[in-house]
């Protein structure tokens, strides 16, 4: 009796969620697929949102300190004007930067499919794992991995991966090794 109120507990949980984390994993990359990089933080959780908003700018803002202005700030705005703007905003700037910057990052992405092999839920937060499938100068690359998701509301929404931290740390650091003392 105790294990049938269960499941029906874990059912009625799952049911007030309106997309698997599967779901919503194949929808993220379709959508990066379709829109490049800067499609990325329209899938952030509101914190993961700020948090890359507040490292973007940061990153202008030492790099102007630096004397090295970022390309994904337009012609006259600063640390400061970035800082007004929607933490979305100077993401997905950051981001069609990196579609530019990087146009071989973005091809791959294009290239790439995903099947995802389940999910794993460790309370709000779900991890997603998945066989990818893409292609570097012509080589098909078979790779596995995990994309972090945090239930909200009636669905799910994305953390940053540890990756792209440390590619945003990475340059920090690099700005902050130029900056006169």
């Amino acid at each position: 009796m105790a294990f049938a109120i269960a499941a029906l507990a874990c059912q009625a949980a799952t049911a007030a969620i309106a997309e698997t984390p599967e779901e919503f994993s194949a929808r993220y990359l379709a959508a990066v697929k379709a829109d490049g990089l800067k499609a990325i933080p329209n899938f952030l959780d509101d914190t993961e949102s700020r948090k890359l908003g507040d490292l973007v700018v940061e990153l202008a803002g030492i790099a102007a300190q630096a004397g090295k202005p970022l390309p994904f700030l337009g012609a006259g705005e600063t640390a400061e004007s970035l800082k007004s703007l929607p933490s979305k905003e100077s993401g997905a700037r950051f981001f069609s930067w990196l579609d530019t910057a990087a146009p071989q990052l973005t091809q791959v992405m294009k290239t790439a499919n995903a099947r995802p092999l389940g999910h794993v839920t460790d309370g709000d937060f779900v991890y997603v794992v998945a066989k990818l499938t893409f292609k570097v100068e012509g080589e098909e690359i078979v790779s596995t991995d995990v994309l972090p998701l945090k239930k909200s509301g009636d669905g799910y929404r994305m953390l940053l991966k540890a990756e792209m931290t440390g590619v945003l740390k990475s340059m920090k650091k690099q700005l902050e090794a130029t900056k006169p003392r």
